[in-house]
């Protein structure tokens, strides 16, 4: 058998050569490898100044951060988003990381739970949490969506992360996946034979480039799957995480100037303001199932508005055209 495996390993080799096929498919040619590329990809997504942008930008990064597959960031509803706080990460605060909770995908037939996991990047611009902060302000606040009910699951849990044409049940589709990703890679001249999985392998070569460990890198991207990872571990690649959001390796580097001071609770309140009631009356099992996915996501959302203020500041700097910061909350 190992005989026959080699030979045919060998015919397939023989035929590439003959059909001239690209050398140069899966190495570092193939995607993008700097941070560079990726701003100018999330400056593609901004511009559009719009909801669908605003949408794209973050499957990109999400894709790339958490190293997800296509169908994995399309999929992906609310009730499958946590936020977490990380010790040891910082000298002087917390690390809030945002978790997403998977059931589904390609090599996961058999629906077991999955942990993709990130943190803020250095560089607000490719930052995730930042492109999810301004994502939900958009929906709930600027689209006329209305904000959802979390006393009940059956009324938010089937409503998509990145929703499509036909209501926030419905997923982005592939075509529409495939076309944005298409349309920002050729703006930023990159060049990739893939296109909806593309920033999943480029995620991997920048964290290796970066000299993340290839355990930690098999973490992120969920190719292990021991009996105990599945079942009782965290399973977050904490080293991965780090490099792939600009820090050093190490446990204790993590820091951002921008986040050293704490917006105004009068402030934070102007954004998505229902939460904190809804959040007490779960912790407190007030009139409401108690639902730890619900708790989850709410105490994201808490986290989120503080961060998109925070990150209101350089982003306006950039973009200052964006609709998004007609808010009143920019007039107060």
């Amino acid at each position: 058998m190992a005989k026959l495996v080699a030979q045919t390993k060998r015919d397939e080799e023989g035929r590439q050569r003959a059909e001239k096929l690209d050398r140069a498919k899966l190495s570092f040619q193939d995607g993008y490898t700097t941070r560079d590329q990726m701003v100018q990809v999330c400056d593609f997504f901004m511009n559009k100044k719009s909801e669908e942008g605003l949408r794209d930008k973050l499957s990109f990064l999400l894709s790339h951060f958490c190293m997800l597959r296509g169908e994995s960031v399309r999929e992906m509803e609310l009730a499958d988003m946590q936020m977490i706080s990380l010790q040891n990460e910082s000298k002087n605060r917390n690390c809030p990381a945002l978790i997403c909770l998977l059931r589904q995908g390609k090599t996961n037939q058999f629906h077991r739970l999955e942990v993709a996991a990130t943190i803020r990047a250095e560089n607000t611009f490719i930052c995730s949490l930042s492109s999810l902060a301004m994502y939900f302000v958009w929906r709930w606040h600027l689209s006329g969506e209305n904000f959802p009910s979390f006393a009940d699951p059956d009324k938010w849990y089937d409503i998509k992360l990145l929703k499509g044409g036909n209501g926030i049940t419905t997923p982005m589709s592939y075509n529409t996946h495939l076309e944005r990703i298409d349309e920002a890679f050729k703006a930023a001249k990159i060049r990739s034979k893939a296109k909806t999985h593309a920033a999943r392998g480029s995620a991997v070569r920048m964290a290796e480039i970066d000299g993340c460990p290839e355990e930690s890198i098999r973490r992120c991207g969920r190719w292990n799957n021991k009996a105990l990872e599945g079942c009782y571990m965290s399973q977050l690649p904490r080293e991965a995480m780090r490099v792939l959001a600009g820090f050093n390796k190490d446990p204790g580097n993590y820091f951002l100037r921008r986040d050293c001071r704490d917006p105004p609770i009068s402030l934070q309140c102007q954004i998505y303001p229902s939460i904190d009631e809804m959040l007490q009356r779960h912790e407190e099992e007030d009139g409401v199932e108690i639902n730890l996915a619900a708790i989850g996501f709410l105490k994201l959302l808490k986290e989120l508005r503080i961060i998109f203020i925070q990150d209101s500041v350089e982003l306006r700097e950039r973009y200052p055209d964006h609709p998004i910061w007609r808010l009143d909350l920019f007039d107060s």
